[in-house]
């Protein structure tokens, strides 16, 4: 299943003009997977534009929202404990 999405994600990233490093292809390895967040796109739409670079796998496209949720839960993380 991670192979077939990947794969898929990966399709959908060539298809909105991104280019992969090297050519490498997605599988089920973790150093080599593909995956664009539900939240960005459920089918591949709204992609153009996205990749200015070329990509390296591992590759995650988070949405803005798990962005804003993977902040705030470090930056809770690494404040220091109140001491009074």
């Amino acid at each position: 299943a991670l192979q077939a999405m990947g794969k898929l994600h990966q399709s959908w990233i060539l298809s909105a003009g991104g280019v992969f490093e090297e050519s490498r292809q997605s599988t089920e390895r973790e150093d080599s997977q593909c995956e664009i967040s539900p939240l960005v796109s459920f089918a591949g739409e709204d992609l153009e534009g996205q990749f200015p670079e070329v990509v390296k796998l591992p590759f995650y496209l988070p949405s803005q929202q798990e962005l804003l949720e993977f902040s705030a839960a470090s930056s809770a993380q690494t404040r220091r404990p109140f001491t009074h």
